[in-house]
Formats: C-alpha cells, sequence, structure tokens
C-alpha cells in the first residue's frame, strides 16, 4: 500500500493519494491539480474521494477532482451534506455516497473502514485503511501530531472529540500510522503518550 502527501490551498492542507493498483484520495482542497498530474502520471484509477469532512479548505478542489476523475465515487458523512451543499461552509458537493460510520470498501486488497468522530464537525471521519499487517488512518482535522481538531467552530464539542478519539482510534493498533488534515504524520502510540489533550 502506497500512502503520497501534498499539501495544498491557503490552509497547507494535507490531500493524500493512496492504494495499490488504483486508489483513493482524501480530502480536496485547492490546488488539485498538482494530485491530477501525479495521479495521471503514475496511470492510476481513481475509485474514491473520501472527504473527512466539508469545511471550505477539504473541499475546494473537488469540482476539479470530479471533473478529472468523473468514476470516482465520492464518499461523506450524512450529517456533512444537505440537499448537495455543505453543511459547514465548503460549498457544492454534488452526489455523493453518504456514510454514517462503519461502512467497508474495497479497494484491491486493501479494506478501507469508515470511522465516524463528531466533535470537529458531527460528521467528521477518518477513513482506516488496512492490508496485511499494515494500517494507515486518515484522520482529517479529528487527531494531529500532539494535538487535536478545533473545536470552536460551528458543530464542533471538544469533549465529544477527545471521547471518539478515545474510545474509537485509540482501540487501533499502537503502529498505525496517522496522517492528519495539517501537518505532519504521527502514530497512535505516540498520541496515547503524548497528545496533552487526550492524556
Amino acid at each position: 500500500m502506497f500512502t503520497e502527501r501534498f499539501v495544498l490551498g491557503e490552509l497547507d492542507n494535507n490531500c493524500y493519494v493512496f492504494g495499490d493498483k488504483s486508489a483513493a484520495i482524501v480530502d480536496a482542497p485547492s490546488g488539485a491539480e498538482e494530485v491530477i498530474r501525479w495521479v495521471e502520471d503514475k496511470s492510476l484509477e481513481v475509485k474514491y474521494i473520501f472527504l473527512t469532512h466539508t469545511h471550505f479548505d477539504h473541499t475546494g478542489g473537488l469540482e476539479r477532482l470530479r471533473s478529472a476523475f468523473p468514476k470516482a465515487e465520492v464518499v461523506v458523512h450524512e450529517n456533512e451534506v444537505k440537499d448537495g451543499q455543505s453543511v459547514y461552509g465548503g460549498g457544492e458537493i454534488g452526489a455523493v455516497t453518504s456514510v454514517s460510520g462503519g461502512e467497508i470498501f474495497d479497494l484491491g486488497e486493501i479494506v478501507v473502514k469508515i470511522i465516524h468522530t463528531p466533535g470537529h464537525t458531527q460528521g467528521g471521519i477518518c477513513i482506516l485503511a488496512s492490508e496485511g499487517m499494515e494500517e494507515a488512518l486518515f484522520s482529517g482535522d479529528t487527531l494531529f501530531f500532539e494535538t487535536v481538531g478545533r473545536a470552536d467552530l460551528p458543530g464542533g464539542n471538544l469533549e465529544q472529540l477527545v471521547s471518539e478519539i478515545k474510545e474509537k482510534l485509540f482501540i487501533l493498533e499502537e503502529k498505525t500510522d496517522v496522517y492528519p488534515g495539517h501537518g505532519e504524520k504521527t502514530t497512535i502510540a505516540h498520541e496515547m503518550a503524548s497528545n496533552k489533550w487526550l492524556n
């Protein structure tokens, strides 16, 4: 399983491409042309575009990604979109596959599980990708290196966010790599030991 990171947009968002022979994209910041060029250069089929939530900095490049990969299924939590629009100011989202948490998606030999982790927004999700003994968690704005997502925006709740991380993410294998929506990657083990918000 490969994971490629792109830092895009005015808020330095992370956009990830992961997969094997086919691929998935996590989040859609503005500046998506760089991602499109990389995917096309590798001749990859994009099966999914997972949105961890629908704040504008995670959706600004969605229209361009949809245009480049029209067969890709856009996956987002049901609490994030109403009538095709982001409920959190992220603009037009369009037709999506709505999830509530616990859904499984196949990406070749990779198993992708949706983990609902409200607290930054009420439809925030993390994406757990597993292949054999290898696991990668794409945590959006839920969990970062030694901190957690903001909870002072509409839909935010710090107590809920901390609880969701402890109950749903800290039960994962400690060696699991964590790829957040901003900043550098970390691991579950490191956050369990060093994240002041969670100790």
